[in-house]
């Protein structure tokens, strides 16, 4: 088991990761944007890094003016660039040079267990291959359970259990960075206010990139295996 402590290492901030995951679910997929809301839209790669601003783990971040634009057809379109290789990965390199998350190394249990749970945490940042290159981004929210965005599909949650993604988990890194638990506390009490419900995933909820999220006719799995190969 990994002795890396998360940053979402209290019922308060995992409750809020959750809150907020639940309140990006129908956002359509938009390239490079990072507006809510079925009117909205919202990239990968500018969920996450909306969703760590929301919760507090990254209070400052410009998502806007940090988080880089990335040309979709890198991964979607690429060529190989030599003989069994393909583009390089965007998000890799931009992950290493982030100081306030550790990468999780998950080698290790390929011949063992995999997907490698054991390895890792709530509010992990998952990275997926695409066509070989790991282009796509999302956040683990429960066990097996994280939320992310396709083109086809928008905001949904889908499960690692799921051999669609457990076969594309290729990285993930760990959120480390310090936040003030009074500012976590008032921002937590602020979202409770606004909300009456219950934020619990419900299970019909999980896995919508197999059967539709109701954004437009459901994808089958067959046409999402070969978008994703």
């Amino acid at each position: 088991m990994s002795a890396i402590e998360s940053w979402f290492n209290t019922p308060e901030r995992l409750a809020r990761l959750e809150f907020h995951a639940v309140s990006w679910e129908g956002t359509p997929w938009l390239p490079n944007s990072n507006t809510k809301g079925r009117r909205g839209g919202v990239s990968c790669q500018k969920l996450v890094a909306e969703l760590y601003k929301e919760v507090g783990f990254a209070a400052d971040l410009d998502v806007a003016k940090e988080i880089p634009n990335v040309a979709m057809c890198h991964a979607v379109f690429a060529q190989p660039t030599g003989m069994g290789a393909t583009a390089p990965s965007l998000l890799v390199p931009f992950m290493e040079g982030r100081k306030d998350f550790v990468k999780i190394e998950l080698a290790s249990e390929a011949q063992k267990q995999w997907p490698p749970l054991n390895l890792l945490r709530v509010g992990d940042l998952l990275g997926m291959k695409i066509k070989g290159t790991v282009h796509h981004c999302g956040i683990l929210i429960g066990q097996h359970v994280f939320v992310h965005v396709m083109r086809q599909l928008g905001t949904i949650f889908s499960s690692l259990t799921d051999g669609t993604w457990s076969s594309r988990l290729a990285c993930a890194w760990r959120p480390v960075g310090m936040s003030t638990e009074r500012e976590l506390k008032m921002n937590f009490a602020k979202d409770n206010a606004a909300s009456d419900t219950s934020v619990s995933i419900p299970a019909s909820a999980v896995n919508r990139s197999i059967t539709g999220s109701g954004l437009g006719d459901a994808l089958p799995l067959a046409s999402l295996a070969i978008f994703l190969k």
